[in-house]
């Protein structure tokens, strides 16, 4: 009689408890009368089928699961290498500003610290002459000039820097004569200056300038011939007030 098919009930055995008598195991079937009929089926062949599937299963499964733990462990280190690199430059970032603000303010310390210069210049005139209208006076022996400001060669002060200053000019006139000079500031007359027969004129003023300005001693536009006493006795100075 021929086997038409083994019991799920069988295969179930096969399964979970192996083999039974070897590799023999006992079917249930049931003949054309429907009577119980016992066969021994042989399973070597689907026992080691079976174990070859579960080996392959159990490898595949592993290997997808190997696959994606290594995945994400890669992406972690991948993770952990940008958040060091943003790390390092956060640090770089925070020294180079640490390390600005920390110069910048000793520079401002250093600054607030370090004595200011102040803008200051007295000059003389060595020689007596007789100036022309609107002629400055060129003070030309220079005994202060700190910065710089006042020239020589034009007897004018060119103010440096903003602020309150004090201008003083002293003009000894000439024996027997009299003196018209002025302190002009910007080419035009700010006070007058006045003296006669050896006198002198005196001008002594707090004056509120501007950087750029130019500041001088002259002759009025008189027309009169007026000689200014040199040897010293005549001299311009200023200095920042504040």
């Amino acid at each position: 009689m021929k086997i038409p098919l083994f019991s799920i009930f069988g295969c179930i055995l096969l399964l979970f408890y192996g083999n039974v008598g070897g590799n023999k195991l006992p079917a249930p079937l049931l003949d054309n009368q429907n009577a119980p009929l016992v066969a021994m089926v042989d399973m070597s062949s689907a026992d080691e089928h079976v174990k070859q599937y579960v080996n392959d299963a159990i490898k595949t499964k592993m290997s997808q699961l190997v696959t994606t733990k290594l995945g994400e462990v890669l992406e972690s280190l991948k993770l952990e290498e940008k958040l060091e690199r943003y790390i390092d430059q956060v640090k770089q970032n925070l020294t180079l500003d640490v390390t600005d603000d920390i110069k910048r303010i000793v520079d401002e310390s250093i600054t607030a610290k370090a004595p200011k210069t102040i803008p200051a210049f007295t000059a003389i005139l060595t020689k007596t002459f007789k100036p022309g209208p609107h002629d400055v006076i060129k003070f030309d022996s220079v005994k202060t000039n700190i910065g710089g400001s006042y020239s020589a060669n034009t007897g004018v002060f060119t103010v440096p820097q903003s602020g309150l200053y004090m201008i003083s000019a002293t003009i000894r006139s000439w024996g027997g004569q009299n003196i018209h000079c002025q302190l002009a500031v910007n080419d035009q007359s700010y006070a007058p200056i006045f003296g006669t027969n050896w006198s002198e004129g005196a001008i002594s003023i707090a004056i509120q300038l501007t950087k750029g300005d130019r500041v001088c001693v002259r002759n009025d536009a008189s027309n009169r011939s007026e000689t200014v006493t040199g040897d010293t006795w005549s001299m311009f100075s200023g200095f920042l007030i504040q």
